[in-house]
């Protein structure tokens, strides 16, 4: 059976190392072969874009007191034939940034390939599930406090951090920021067709007004002062958090790494949070975040600066519904309920 050959002048994909081999484990974790007797798989998952291998790992000699039993690899899938491999760019975060990084709220990382035009990356981080767990499903049990400091953490870590040019999406000008916005913009009809009833006309003259706008909420991009490292993605499923009250809460999946204000995190945090919960959590939040900030040795930037940054990135916000309804997202309904209400409480209007 032939499987095809690659494009002229792409590369045929490289194949991705066994790591459920002991020999293969071993290379990767940088130790004697010796020292990795056995490798149990104990279960596969597919988070659907990647795939989940959770390892068992037993150890001889030194390594058996230095590395964890219980190892979770994440990579992609074999690409169709002749097509590149989809790359992994968690993988690049964790081969090039995690190892700086604090950990927790980090998972440490034992073993990490960034992607390649010919290679879609993978890494190996210690498997945490006997000690942690995602966040409950009732929202007065849920957290927050502990996931803002989680990324308080890693915001202090790499504030105003020299490298930002070369991460993911950094960079923006003025003209590429426009650009991104407007493509959103003109999936506004089929958006306002799919929301029917479920947007007012009111709603739909916000919409209409934010997109005409001089769009200085995403402008603030272009401005570099004050931008850090963020997840790019922290909702609360993204966070890990103690199965004993009082530890160190990790956050996970950071496919969406990329320099931004860390103000964007904590909109994102807050944004399937109910209104109302959203009212009565912000702000304390928020200030604990920035004491957690200037704790860690974050200067210059007072709580004007952070509420401000907070509030523009409430309407930046109102671009992911309309992104979510796009890929057809179940909850997209109910975060343009959230999103129109922020914007009207924390007087969105004015930041036009």
């Amino acid at each position: 059976m032939t499987h095809g050959h690659a494009p002229a002048g792409i590369d045929p994909p490289a194949a991705a190392p066994d790591l459920t081999s002991p020999g293969e484990l071993a290379e990767a974790l940088g130790v004697d072969r010796g020292e990795v007797a056995a490798v149990q798989v104990e279960r596969t998952a597919s988070t659907g874009h990647s795939l989940l291998t959770f390892l068992q790992v037993t150890y001889a000699g030194a390594a058996a007191a230095s590395l964890p039993t219980r190892l979770v690899l994440k990579h992609k899938p074999p690409p169709p034939p002749g097509a590149r491999p989809a790359p992994v760019h968690e993988a690049g975060f964790y081969a090039r940034l995690a190892p700086a990084l604090p950990s927790p709220p980090v998972v440490r990382c034992l073993a990490a390939r960034a992607p390649s035009p010919t290679f879609p990356g993978y890494f190996l981080v210690e498997d945490l599930r006997a000690t942690h767990a995602e966040a409950p499903l009732a929202e007065d049990e849920m957290d927050f406090g502990g996931a803002a400091d989680a990324l308080a953490r890693i915001h202090a870590a790499r504030w105003e951090a020299d490298e930002r040019s070369t991460w993911p999406r950094s960079n923006p000008t003025e003209q590429s920021i426009r650009a991104a916005v407007h493509r959103i913009g003109a999936h506004l009809p089929a958006f306002f067709d799919a929301a029917g009833d479920a947007l007012t006309a009111d709603g739909r003259r916000l919409y209409e007004r934010v997109f005409a706008s001089a769009l200085r909420p995403w402008l603030r991009l272009a401005d570099r002062r004050w931008q850090t490292l963020i997840h790019g993605s922290a909702h609360i499923g993204n966070f890990l958090f103690p199965r004993v009250p009082g530890g160190d809460v990790y956050l996970i999946d950071w496919e969406h790494w990329q320099a931004d204000v860390g103000a964007r995190d904590l909109a994102y945090l807050m944004l399937r949070r109910p209104p109302e919960l959203r009212r009565r959590l912000e702000e304390p939040l928020l200030r604990r975040y920035h004491a957690r900030l200037q704790a860690l040795g974050v200067s210059g930037y007072g709580w004007d600066d952070l509420w401000t940054d907070y509030r523009r990135c409430w309407v930046r916000n109102l671009t992911v519904p309309v992104v979510k309804q796009q890929r057809d997202a179940e909850r997209w309904p109910e975060l343009l309920d959230h999103t129109i209400a922020a914007f009207a409480d924390l007087g969105g209007e004015e930041l036009l």
